[in-house]
């Protein structure tokens, strides 16, 4: 619901849906789900590249929980007094 705070009177309005709702279970043969399913390789084939970035996420996270190591170094010449 979307109001403009939550003291507006539509928080208090009801809700009440007037379409059925089928909750029979519906069942299929594995042989018709598996034809089905080869109608269709244009959404499995998009489903791939998600599936790609979560396994490059998996691995970013799990590098950030190994110890890390800093070196800092620096180079420098120091002059010598001169003699006299």
């Amino acid at each position: 619901m979307i109001a403009e705070n939550q003291k507006s009177k539509l928080w208090d309005t009801a809700l009440i849906p007037t379409d059925q709702v089928d909750l029979r279970c519906q069942t299929s043969r594995l042989r018709d789900a598996m034809a089905g399913s080869d109608a269709k390789p244009a959404r499995a084939a998009a489903i791939r590249p998600g599936a790609r970035d979560q396994l490059v996420d998996q691995k970013l996270y799990r590098d950030q929980t190994k110890p890390e190591i800093d070196l800092v170094g620096s180079y420098g010449v120091t002059a010598m007094p001169a003699r006299k």
